[in-house]
């Protein structure tokens, strides 16, 4: 028996995961479209922050800490799909 608290995170995390890969199945697919790439990217990155907020704040836990840290790993996150493609977006 999985314990409430992990199978209560293991959806989060699923659906995460599906709204992530959806997200970049849609950057492949605007590859061609410089602009409409680029707004799927950040698109995705703002979900993602703004989907580990809203988690924190349901499970009650969220502070100042947690919002700088979902900030700040979307950030890289979006810079680093920016240095893969070599900036060929700007």
């Amino acid at each position: 028996m999985i314990p409430k608290y992990i199978h209560h995170h293991g959806k989060y995390n699923i659906a995460l995961f599906c709204i992530l890969t959806l997200g970049v199945i849609l950057a492949y697919y605007t590859r061609d479209h410089k602009q409409l790439e680029m707004m799927v990217l950040l698109g995705m990155t703002s979900i993602y922050i703004l989907f580990g907020i809203m988690h924190h704040y349901l499970m009650h836990d969220l502070s100042s800490k947690i919002v700088i840290e979902y900030i700040a790993m979307g950030t890289l996150g979006l810079a680093i799909a920016l240095f893969v493609l070599k900036g060929s977006m700007i």
